[in-house]
């Protein structure tokens, strides 16, 4: 027997006994799935694979319900889309972690911190290099006068002191100086467009890096007879060794960025035939005053050059502002972020996709810990007190640094799909949410995993792995309604729970309750780069790096 339905206006016909989820795969129409896995018993625990009978106007879940003769199934409408919406706003409402550490949320340049001080504290330094490189892009120049806002929100200060990030970045950016055939590699979608960049600062830099990186021909139009800025001219030499900035600057050359010295753009006429000879234009000019901007001809506030917040760019679609051309900042980290926004910017411009900027994911946090919750994550970090940075650390003292990290993100936090979910259908992970949370507990009872009971959504799909493949105990549910948790049959540990099964539970659970004890690699969300290849020898870069590592870092930038 066999079943004639429409599923998104498509129709299709399908044997008796299947889902609306077959019907729906049997004509290419995705619908999202959490609690389901081929081959398992129906659960049906989680509803977001909803979907509208228009028929008889019910909500039906995919999963389970039976294919029927007549249904004209919707699976993607706006009424679909606010039940899933409300579901995943129930699930976040008891979730409890963090997608991304709170020091990479406040880093300004958003620089993967868990990511490079993990790499660093393996010894691995050519990647810790290749995330300082890709996110700094200065790394070194940074770490010497950085106010570190990363380090304001480091969880480990909580305990005793956080970590001194600015510290192990300076470090990286140091090896990546003495190796930068390992941090300069081009991968993207610009090749054979040109963009010209006004404004050798921090801004200015990060933006053609980014913009070479992705296979742009690039050149920096500087007033001034050499590149840094305010790097170069507001910055005693005691703080920041003239020797340091000028080797990442001439890295950023001998990547093939141009530089253009003793040159201004400094009326409309002088930027209007400019962009007669390029794709795109960064104005990262440094702070202009009110007549400045005006003999520019674009549209200014009472801070700067006007532009979008998110994307940069200015009143002119191909023209876009970064760092203090729009708003004087004295955190130099702000202006390399602003840089790295406007180039991704001009790359979305040129591939005619949708002009967003750096977009946020989807993000949940844990707030402030509770009494005795940072004993979780201290489990696997060094209790060792901070290292002294006032003085230059070298790679043993930065790597010992980097065990001090509590490792506060997601092992998952790629992978998640309730994470992907939630950042597709705009969901706010405090609708629901009310009173205190439940405590912070990570168990560690298994070499190769851990499992964190608050990441937990119930979806039993562990539970039905593990009874399928007659593990003993296995998995199981406890407690009943409100207080129903998943843990090992009879409070076993997990590893004679999970037994042989304990990689499939963990490649299907749809979160990071359980995650094998290894981070996911992060890349950025608005960074649509293939694998990057190293198209330059160490030799080609490796000549300003004779005089780095001679000075003290003895000052900060003020915030």
């Amino acid at each position: 027997m066999h079943h004639r339905l429409v599923i998104e206006g498509r129709p299709v016909e399908v044997e008796d006994g299947a889902t609306l989820l077959d019907a729906a795969a049997r004509v290419g129409v995705a619908i999202p799935t959490l609690c389901h896995r081929e081959g398992l018993p129906h659960f049906t625990s989680c509803m977001i694979c909803a979907v509208l009978d228009r028929r008889s106007g019910r909500l039906l879940p995919a999963c389970s319900f039976p294919a029927a003769d007549g249904m004209d199934i919707d699976a993607s409408g706006e009424a679909v889309r606010r039940a899933r919406r409300s579901v995943l706003s129930l699930l976040m409402s008891e979730h409890i972690g963090d997608c991304e550490a709170p020091c990479h949320r406040t880093c300004p340049a958003r620089l993967r911190i868990p990511h490079l001080l993990r790499a660093a504290r393996a010894g691995d330094w050519d990647a810790a290099a290749c995330i300082a490189r890709e996110d700094l892009v200065l790394p070194a120049t940074l770490g010497c006068i950085c106010p570190a806002p990363c380090e304001k929100g480091c969880r480990r200060a909580s305990h005793d002191a956080a970590v001194a990030i600015a510290a192990v970045h300076r470090v990286a950016g140091e090896y990546a100086l003495a190796k930068p055939a390992a941090t300069t590699a081009m991968a993207g979608d610009l090749h054979g467009r040109r963009v010209a960049v006004v404004g050798a600062g921090p801004a200015g830099l990060a933006a053609a890096w980014h913009l070479r990186r992705a296979g742009a021909a690039v050149f920096v139009i500087e007033s001034s007879s050499a590149a840094g800025g305010a790097l170069r001219t507001a910055v005693p030499d005691d703080r920041l060794p003239r020797a340091t900035l000028d080797a990442e600057i001439a890295v950023i050359a001998a990547f093939g960025v141009e530089f253009r010295f003793n040159s201004r753009i400094s009326t409309a006429a002088d930027l209007r035939t400019l962009r007669n000879t390029v794709d795109a234009v960064v104005l990262a000019t440094g702070p202009l005053d009110a007549a400045a901007m005006d003999s520019l001809g674009l549209e200014r506030t009472a801070r700067g050059v006007e532009a979008d917040p998110k994307t940069l760019q200015t009143s002119e679609p191909d023209v876009f502002a970064a760092g203090d051309a729009i708003h004087a900042s004295r955190m130099s980290v702000r202006s390399v972020g602003a840089g790295r926004t406007a180039a991704e910017s001009i790359r979305q411009l040129l591939a005619n996709r949708p002009v967003l900027g750096r977009p946020r994911r989807f993000n949940s946090r844990i707030g402030r810990l509770h009494d005795g919750e940072a004993a979780a994550f201290l489990a696997d970090a060094s209790l060792a007190a901070r290292v002294s940075v006032p003085e230059r650390m070298d790679m043993a003292g930065a790597r010992d640094e980097a065990a001090r990290c509590l490792d506060c993100d997601c092992r998952k936090a790629e992978s998640c799909r309730l994470r992907i979910l939630a950042n597709e259908y705009g969901v706010d992970a405090d609708e629901f949410r009310a009173g205190d949370r439940p405590a912070v507990s990570i168990r560690r009872d298994h070499p190769d995993l851990v499992f964190e009971p608050g990441k937990c959504i119930k979806c039993g799909l562990c539970v039905r792995i593990t009874a399928r493949d007659e593990i003993t105990p296995g998995m199981t549910f406890l407690a009943r309604g409100y207080d129903a948790r998943i843990a090992p049959s009879f409070e076993d540990g997990l590893l004679k729970a999970l037994g042989s099964s304990a990689a499939e539970c963990v490649e299907a659970c749809p979160t990071a309750a359980l995650a094998f004890r290894r981070w996911e690699n992060a890349r950025d969300p608005g960074d649509h780069l293939s694998a990057p290849k190293v198209i330059r020898d160490p030799g080609d870069l490796a000549s300003p790096v004779s005089q780095i590592g001679t000075a003290k870092c003895v000052a900060k930038e003020a915030p």
